[in-house]
């Protein structure tokens, strides 16, 4: 079960360098996508990958930070559920308009945490 947490960094990670490399390329994809979208994606996405961190914990190099990112990224659902998708939307279009600096800084975050997924996973 390590080796789909190790594989959903790697896809974390080559998201990451979309956005690392081109940050107005991926900016361009959320905003093509309409708000009722983005927000069951959010929602479906937190709940399917909070499942699987919580599920393939104990087969990880780091069980116990997993499981509790697998609990964090269910609540964080549950938070969006509830949030609505009016909110979200505004929270994405906020996210939207930062300079190509901020989201590039924003994506090479998320490329950290894709190496602790694949060193976790390994």
């Amino acid at each position: 079960m390590n080796l789909v947490v190790s594989l959903t960094g790697v896809v974390i990670g080559l998201l990451a360098a979309v956005g690392i490399f081109a940050p107005m390329r991926a900016v361009g994809w959320l905003r093509d996508m309409r708000p009722s979208t983005r927000y069951y994606v959010a929602v479906v996405q937190r709940a399917i990958l909070g499942s699987l961190f919580v599920w393939a914990a104990p087969s990880c190099r780091t069980p116990k930070i997993i499981y509790g990112l697998g609990l964090l990224t269910l609540v964080a659902a549950v938070a969006i559920l509830v949030m609505g998708p009016k909110r979200l939307d505004a929270l994405v279009q906020w996210w939207l308009d930062r300079s190509a600096t901020l989201v590039a800084i924003s994506f090479a975050g998320a490329a950290v945490f894709a190496c602790f997924l694949v060193y976790a996973g390994w």
